[in-house]
């Protein structure tokens, strides 16, 4: 157990801050994390918006964000690949995403992925990197600035084309392991 934590570390030390997530999650199958997101609108005159939640991602392209407070902010949003599930009580709304940027291409970062062809990857020290849509017009962002720590996404803050933030901080990061047959 000791051996793997320092393993680990060396490989972060030694890693860029992507490569190390990459690193870190390859022998896992999912994972399960809570979120805190604030959003901050530099358009609109409003209060920032603070909601908590729990993000699941199954490999190969399951991903499931659920919002669990405030109460008029719940709701779950699943992509399984192909198809933008949003669910809010009684009521769920399917979307076909269009376009080249999906929930999972904008979110592989998670588990250190990043397609080249969407992003360019800007390396800003070794626990921190910058995500740059290659089309920001298709990707409906400007960037997506990330904090790595001990291979693992700490922060993330999303800048939209109009100058609004959302920021996602994660803890509490559970796994389960590939299995080895």
């Amino acid at each position: 157990m000791l051996a793997s934590f320092f393993s680990v570390f060396i490989q972060a030390l030694t890693l860029h801050p992507l490569e190390s997530v990459r690193e870190n999650l390859k022998s896992k199958n999912s994972f399960e994390v809570e979120f805190v997101q604030e959003v901050q609108q530099e358009v609109f005159d409003v209060q920032a918006l603070k909601v908590l939640g729990v993000l699941k991602f199954e490999r190969p392209n399951l991903i499931r964000w659920i919002y669990k407070e405030p109460k008029e902010e719940r709701k779950e949003i699943s992509f399984d690949g192909k198809v933008l599930r949003i669910k809010r009580e009684s009521e769920e709304e399917i979307v076909q995403e269009s376009g080249e940027f999906s929930l999972e291409d904008s979110f592989s970062f998670l588990w250190g992925e990043s397609k080249k062809d969407l992003f360019k990857v800007e390396n800003l020290s070794k626990d921190e990197f910058v995500l740059h849509p290659r089309k920001t017009d298709q990707a409906q962002f400007e960037s997506i600035r990330v904090k790595v720590r001990q291979g693992l996404v700490q922060e993330v803050w999303l800048k939209d084309l109009l100058g609004g933030v959302s920021k996602f901080s994660f803890k509490n990061w559970r796994f389960e392991s590939k299995s080895k047959n």
